[in-house]
C-alpha cells in the first residue's frame, strides 16, 4: 500500500510551499500493483456513495469517518502525494452533496485540513477537474436531495445536514483572508508559471464569475478587487515584458470582456439552472451582486484605452506622461509595453493570402476598445478621445486588407458607429482627409467577388446617411424656434463633411450645409447604385 497520510502529516506546514512555482499535473496511472489495489478501494467507496439504496448503517459508518475520508481525498493534492486527483475530487464532489454541513465544518474546524484546502486551491485547481468542486463549494445551494440521503435513525431531526447562512459567509471570508483572488490573478497574468496551468486558472476565474453572480454571499470574493481584476488582465493581455505566450494573452483578454459582459447585466440566470430552460420550465433571474463593480471596473478599463490603441498601431510621435494615466501601476506599464507589435508572415486563408495579418492578440485589442466604450456610455468620448489621426489611417487601411474577418469588420463598423454620435470630427476627417467614402464605394464597384466587406459598406453608408438626415430633420424643425447661436455649437461639433479635401469653400456656415445637402444626395445615391450592382 501506498504510504499513510499520517506518516508526513506531522510535517505538513513545512512540506507545503504556496509562494512556490504550481507543478504540472501528475500521471493519472500507475503500473505498481500497490497503487492498483489502492484505486480499486477508491472506486468502491465511491460505489458507496453512488448507491442511494445503500444500508444506512454503512452511510452512518462514513458518516463518523468524515474526517479521514476528507483527509485522504485532499492529500492526493499534496505534492508527495501519488493518488489519483480525479478520485479524490469525486469523493469530495459526494461528501458536499450528501453531507455539506459537516464536511465543511471539518473543513475549517480541522487545522490539517485547512492546510490541504488551501494547498488544493491555491496548487489544485488544474488537476482533476478539482475546479468544478471548488465552484461548487463557493456556489453551493442546499436541496433536498441533501437531506433525503442522509441515515436517519443516525441523525436526530434537529442535526440535519443542512448548512447555513453564516456557515456559508465563514467559508468564504476564510478564502478571502486566504487571498485567493490576488493569487488567481497572479496564476492568471504572471509568466512564472506554464501557460497551461495559467490558461486553465483563467478558465476558473471566469466560470465562478458566472456562477457566482447569483449567490448573494459570493460578493465577498469579489467586491473591492475590481482594480487588481482589470489591470491583472490587461498586463496579461499586453505583456510588457514580452515573456507570455499566445495563448494566454488571448485568454486574458477574452475573460476581460466576459467579465465585463457579466458585470453589466443588473439581473442574470444561474448557468447550472440552464437545463431547465432546455425542458420548458421558465426561470427567474436573479440580481447580479456583481453588477455594482461595474462602474468602478469600467472607468478602470477607459484608462487603459491609451494602452490598448499604442499597441495595436504604433504612433509615429508619442509622448506618454501621467496625463494620460493615473495609476503609478499603469504607469509603470506604458513604459514597459513593446508599442511595435511583432511582424507576422503571411498566412493563406480561404480568401486568399494575407501579408500582413491581424493577429488574435490585436483583435482581442480592438474588441477590448470597442467594449470599453460601449460600457462607458455618456462618457463613451472620453474614451474616442484617445484615437488619433495615425490609428484612423491605420485602421481603415487595414478595413481593405482585412476585408473578409467578420469580427474585425463588425468592431470597425462600432467604431465608426460610436464616432458618428460622440466625436463627429473623427467621421469629418475619414471623409474629407482620408477618403473613406471614396475608397468604400471604389471597393464595392470595382471588386467583382463579393466578400464580407461588400455588406460591410452597404450597412455603414445607410447609418451615417440615416443618422445625418435625422440631424438635418431635428435642425430645421427647431430653426424658427432657436437663434443662430446653436449653428455656431453644432458647426463646433464638426458636422459629416462628405467632400474632397481640395475644395475650400468661402462661407463656412453656408458652405457647411450646402456639403450636408449634396452628402446626403451622394451617400443614397451611392447605396442605391450599389444595391442595384448586387
Amino acid at each position: 500500500m501506498p504510504e499513510p497520510v499520517t506518516v508526513w502529516q506531522a510535517n505538513l506546514e513545512k512540506t507545503l510551499q504556496f509562494g512556490s512555482i504550481i507543478p504540472t499535473s501528475k500521471p493519472l496511472s500507475s503500473e505498481d500493483e500497490a497503487e492498483i489495489k489502492a484505486t480499486k478501494l477508491s472506486y468502491s467507496l465511491m460505489r458507496i456513495f453512488a448507491n442511494e439504496k445503500a444500508a444506512e448503517t454503512v452511510k452512518a459508518f462514513l458518516l463518523r469517518k468524515c474526517y479521514e475520508i476528507t483527509l485522504h481525498s485532499l492529500a492526493v493534492f499534496h505534492p508527495l502525494s501519488k493518488g489519483n486527483a480525479y478520485h479524490g475530487r469525486s469523493v469530495l464532489e459526494m461528501l458536499l452533496v450528501y453531507w455539506p454541513k459537516s464536511f465543511i465544518s471539518k473543513l475549517f474546524s480541522e487545522k490539517d485540513l485547512q492546510l490541504l484546502t488551501k494547498n488544493a486551491l491555491f496548487h489544485g485547481l488544474h488537476q482533476g477537474s478539482l475546479n468544478s468542486f471548488f465552484i461548487d463549494l463557493i456556489c453551493f445551494r442546499p436541496n433536498n436531495r441533501s437531506i433525503q440521503l442522509q441515515p436517519t435513525k443516525f441523525i436526530l431531526k434537529t442535526q440535519k445536514q443542512t448548512i447555513k447562512k453564516n456557515d456559508k459567509e465563514k467559508l468564504l471570508t476564510t478564502f478571502r483572508e486566504w487571498r485567493l483572488m490576488e493569487h488567481l490573478m497572479e496564476v492568471a497574468s504572471s509568466s512564472r508559471h506554464d501557460d497551461e496551468i495559467a490558461v486553465k486558472y483563467i478558465t476558473f476565474f471566469i466560470d465562478l464569475v458566472a456562477r457566482s453572480a447569483s449567490v448573494e454571499e459570493a460578493g465577498l470574493l469579489f467586491h473591492g478587487h475590481e482594480e487588481l481584476i482589470v489591470d491583472s488582465l490587461v498586463k496579461g493581455l499586453l505583456d510588457e515584458d514580452q515573456s507570455r505566450t499566445s495563448w494566454q494573452r488571448v485568454a486574458c483578454g477574452q475573460t476581460l470582456v466576459q467579465f465585463l459582459d457579466v458585470c453589466s447585466r443588473s439581473s442574470i440566470v444561474d448557468p447550472s439552472q440552464a437545463y431547465s430552460e432546455a425542458l420548458g420550465v421558465p426561470v427567474d433571474p436573479s440580481p447580479n451582486i456583481l453588477h455594482q463593480m461595474f462602474n468602478v471596473c469600467a472607468n478602470r478599463i477607459c484608462l487603459f484605452a491609451f494602452l490598448i490603441v499604442e499597441w495595436m498601431i504604433p504612433m509615429q510621435s508619442h509622448h506618454i506622461t501621467s496625463h494620460h494615466i493615473t495609476s503609478h501601476h499603469m504607469i509603470e506599464i506604458i513604459k514597459a509595453i513593446a508599442l511595435l507589435y511583432p511582424k507576422l508572415g503571411p498566412i493563406r486563408l480561404a480568401d486568399g493570402v494575407i501579408e500582413k495579418p491581424l493577429g488574435q492578440v490585436r483583435l482581442n485589442c480592438l474588441e477590448l476598445l470597442t467594449v470599453s466604450a460601449d460600457f462607458a456610455q455618456f462618457k463613451c468620448g472620453k474614451v474616442l478621445s484617445n484615437l488619433k489621426d495615425d490609428f484612423l489611417k491605420a485602421i481603415l487601411d487595414m478595413v481593405f486588407i482585412h476585408k473578409s474577418n467578420n469580427m474585425f469588420l463588425c468592431h470597425f463598423r462600432r467604431l465608426i458607429h460610436l464616432s458618428m454620435i460622440f466625436r463627429r470630427r473623427f467621421l469629418k476627417f475619414l471623409f474629407a482627409d482620408c477618403g473613406m467614402l471614396d475608397r468604400l464605394i471604389d471597393f464595392y464597384n470595382s471588386n467583382q467577388r463579393r466578400c464580407t466587406l461588400h455588406g460591410y459598406v452597404l450597412q455603414m453608408l445607410w447609418d451615417i446617411y440615416h443618422h445625418d438626415q435625422r440631424d438635418s430633420d431635428n435642425g430645421s424643425d427647431s430653426e424658427n424656434g432657436k437663434d443662430k447661436s446653436n449653428e455656431t455649437v453644432n458647426d463646433e461639433n464638426g458636422d459629416v463633411v462628405m467632400r474632397r479635401a481640395s475644395s475650400q469653400p468661402s462661407d463656412p456656415v453656408e458652405s457647411n450645409d450646402r456639403s450636408k445637402d449634396s452628402a446626403n444626395t451622394n451617400a443614397n445615391a451611392n447605396v442605391n447604385a450599389s444595391t442595384n450592382t448586387d
